[in-house]
């Protein structure tokens, strides 16, 4: 599930329509049979266009083209860029990484996310986001099929059309990816009515921001089934200033603008969200499937800086002190072993809920090539 804030939303379509020296070209799936499975993700990669591989543009456009028929199946997009060292033309399912080609890792680069229903993604008149720099000659489309009934599906094409120019504007965009680690580490218990996650982009982190501060004109959040409400908040000198973008009905239709002039400027950024897990009866951990869990913002903002992605988790050693605390038998060895060995009651899920809030966090801080950018 998504939910969308655009912010300092980009000017009318015909004031893009007007500027010189655009290349469009369609990044979509190329007749994919859609598994009758409830989630697919599927990857196609492709060659940006030669006039963008000889001469830097920037991306200002993105409009979502979906095959008719198939609307209920789309459920969200994600864009990225690619290191083009090794890299061919490819499209295949993408859930288990281990099966890809080695140089589709190196397709890392978060250009854009678009959910399902959402307007055109318009860049502001001053920025765009760069392409065919830095030896990112491909574009990388992960598409998410939603197919919980397991029905037959026409062949499906869907996709974005990109629209990118030549004539730079004054900023480069970017997209800063904050929230929760997908690690079984950031789990929730079973037949909770609203227990929360936190994840921290923290000051070891934004010390990379530059000191003005960062300029955001989107916020995506992007959660998964038992999620019902989500936001991230603004902290600055320890206090808690703001928040940016925050849903508490997540999962419901529709979209909602707003508009935040000032610059952000922070020392932290807290994204938080409530789970209810009434129905399920084992541990719900996090990850990218659709019955697992997540808690990301991305957060489309200029000008771009190093850091691509601030999230967090729990460090190990904590939890395992904490499971220890929990007198864990020793036999169980991965952590959804050990967190399904515990009696979840009142008193165990308060424990682990005061944990979460007090435990030590591993700050992952990454560039765009999934480098760590702190020790």
């Amino acid at each position: 599930m998504w939910r969308l804030l655009l912010i300092l939303y980009a000017a009318a379509a015909g004031a893009q329509d007007s500027e010189a020296k655009e290349v469009s070209f369609n990044l979509t799936g190329l007749n994919v049979s859609v598994p009758r499975q409830t989630t697919t993700l599927w990857c196609h990669v492709q060659p940006m266009p030669e006039a963008i591989r000889m001469k830097r543009h920037q991306l200002v456009r993105l409009d979502p083209i979906i095959t008719p028929g198939n609307e209920e199946f789309v459920h969200h997009f994600m864009i990225f860029s690619c290191l083009s060292e090794g890299a061919v033309p490819f499209s295949g399912e993408c859930q288990d990484h281990s099966t890809l080609p080695e140089w589709v890792h190196r397709c890392r680069n978060s250009i854009a996310a678009w959910p399902a229903g959402a307007p055109p993604i318009l860049m502001p008149d001053e920025a765009g986001l760069p392409l065919g720099e830095n030896g990112h000659q491909h574009l990388m489309i992960e598409i998410h099929y939603h197919n919980p009934s397991q029905l037959p599906t026409q062949p499906d094409s869907s996709g974005m059309r990109v629209t990118a120019t030549s004539r730079l504007r004054r900023y480069d965009a970017a997209v800063l990816q904050t929230g929760t680690m997908w690690s079984d580490a950031m789990s929730v218990p079973p037949k909770q009515e609203a227990f929360p996650l936190h994840g921290h982009c923290a000051p070891e982190c934004t010390s990379f921001f530059p000191p003005e501060g960062i300029r955001v004109f989107a916020s995506m959040l992007h959660a998964h089934k038992t999620t019902q409400a989500i936001w991230t908040s603004i902290f600055r000198d320890g206090q808690k200033i703001g928040e940016l973008n925050r849903d508490d009905n997540f999962g419901a239709q529709g979209q909602h603008r707003d508009a935040l002039e000032p610059p952000v400027v922070s020392d932290r950024l807290v994204t938080t969200c409530v789970h209810n897990t009434m129905k399920r009866v084992n541990m719900t951990h996090s990850g990218l499937g659709g019955h697992e869990e997540m808690c990301i913002n991305y957060i489309h903002y200029y000008p771009r800086m190093e850091v691509a992605a601030c999230q967090s988790q729990v460090t190990n050693a904590s939890l395992q002190a904490f499971f220890e605390r929990e007198n864990v038998p020793r036999s169980a060895k991965s952590v959804a072993e050990q967190f399904a060995k515990i009696d979840w009651n009142g008193s165990t899920v308060a424990r682990l809920q005061e944990y979460y809030e007090t435990a030590p966090l591993r700050i992952h801080c990454l560039d765009e090539l999934g480098k760590e950018l702190i020790e």
